[in-house]
């Protein structure tokens, strides 16, 4: 609309002028060098005019001709880029793939075809990495350190580096670094590993709650760290005969997860050091709701172990009844019985029981009842051997739940903040193998 309503107004004034012009006759005469031209006012504008155009043409001409260099080159410098950007995408295309041999090769084209020092530089480290030039690839990442869009990737590369050949102080310092620049959370993982493998629970604490804040830590994986470093410090205080700091230290990791089974025993055993076995009982009745586990039984029979034998089958009945639906309540409940010879109710408590094939905790119980009741040792053999044909079957079902490393697979005989074998912190979990809920058929001798 504005482009027609100025198209309008030019024409307006072309038409105006003109008027103008015609009621406003006159001769011009121009001599020069011997020659006069007579012509009126309107046809010398008009021949400016003409020669004006003629000369904004030429130069317009020329314009166009001095500029077909500047475009060949503009072309040329795109394919190239084109190229190169393209040997970039398939050089980092290479590294996640874990091809050493074709990201050093793009890796190389992407620097030949780009002025982008950053990207390519980048590459090329990681590249050299990936291929095991340790040097290389150290020189390349020192060299990003500088610049800020490439100091975060520089450090991580550099960290891992520092992991791969077990040099965990460089690695330390590199990941505090990447820590205090932006926060990552690779940053802040390994970090927290390399403190808390450390045993600085305390610096390792900090780098949990800022990774909290960063949203690294989230959840119960959270609350499972803070309940591992917290139980670490407080076993620290308990061996320095420190019993008040390990009991407050203990008792806040068992608030902050209380299905925690390795922070309801220690706070358990700081209670029971302290003369408190009524506060230990109900510590462990409180994480037996939550999750019942064999080590818990012990320490809440262990509480009692100044009790005779039908004392602590009806303790543990009790402490079966805060969870009365659970296999390991049931269990618990049956093998009290047989310490005190009560060889019909521990049958009785068995036999809801379903599990196929038979691990070996079931038919020592089994093999329990049947020579204690029957006094018919071939049954209990009996058992005994399904349970060894079933574990030399090779059949994962019928492993009996265990402490596991997630990092090594170590199997220690009990619990710990780190894994003894690898050294990785808040690895060892409870492994429980998942079994088919059919009825046990009773061994043919039992009958």
């Amino acid at each position: 609309m504005l482009r027609v309503l100025g198209y309008i107004v030019l024409v307006a004034l072309i038409v105006a002028g003109a008027v103008w012009m015609a009621e406003r006759p006159g001769d011009v005469t121009l001599v020069w060098q011997g020659w006069r031209v007579d012509t009126s006012v309107p046809i010398l504008l008009l021949a400016i005019l003409v020669v004006v155009a003629i000369i904004w043409a030429v130069l317009r001409i020329l314009r166009g001709i001095g500029a077909i260099p500047g475009v060949v080159r503009e072309s040329v410098r795109d394919k190239r880029r084109k190229r190169g950007l393209s040997a970039l995408g398939s050089g980092y295309a290479a590294v996640a793939a874990g091809d050493a041999r074709r990201a050093r090769s793009y890796a190389g084209d992407a620097e030949k075809l780009l002025d982008a020092p950053q990207a390519t530089r980048l590459l090329a480290a990681q590249a050299a990495l990936l291929s095991g030039d340790g040097d290389d690839a150290r020189k390349r990442f020192e060299a990003l350190l500088d610049d800020s869009d490439t100091e975060l990737p520089a450090l991580r590369g550099l960290m891992d580096q520092a992991l791969a050949s077990g040099d965990r102080v460089r690695a330390r310092e590199y990941a505090e670094r990447a820590f205090a620049k932006g926060r990552p959370a690779w940053a802040g993982e390994t970090l927290f590993n390399l403190q808390a493998g450390n045993g600085e629970y305390e610096a390792a604490q900090g780098t949990l709650d800022a990774g909290a804040k960063a949203g690294i830590f989230t959840g119960e994986r959270l609350n499972t760290l803070r309940a591992t470093l917290l139980i670490a410090r407080a076993e620290g205080a308990l061996a320095n005969g420190a019993l008040w700091e390990g009991v407050k230290l203990a008792k806040q990791a068992h608030d902050s997860d209380p299905g925690f089974v390795p922070a309801a025993l220690l706070l358990a055993r700081a209670y029971k050091q302290d003369n408190k076995e009524r506060k230990a009982a109900h510590v462990i009745e409180t994480t037996w709701k939550r999750s019942p586990h064999p080590d818990l039984g012990a320490a809440y029979l262990a509480l009692f172990e100044e009790e005779g034998a039908l004392k602590r089958s009806k303790r543990a009945d009790a402490l079966a009844q805060v969870n009365p639906e659970a296999r390991e309540s049931r269990l618990l409940s049956a093998e009290a019985a047989l310490d005190a010879e009560l060889w019909g109710q521990a049958r009785a408590k068995l036999k809801p029981l379903t599990e196929e094939p038979v691990g070996p905790r079931f038919a020592r119980l089994m093999a329990r009842v049947e020579e204690g009741e029957m006094n018919d040792t071939k049954a209990a053999l009996d058992w005994l051997k399904r349970a060894a044909d079933n574990a030399a079957s090779g059949d994962r079902s019928a492993v009996p739940p265990h402490w596991q490393c997630e990092s090594c697979s170590h199997v220690p005989p009990q619990w710990a903040p780190t894994c003894p074998a690898c050294g990785t912190f808040a690895s060892v979990t409870w492994q429980g193998p998942a079994r088919a809920l059919v009825p046990v058929s009773q061994p043919a001798s039992a009958a």
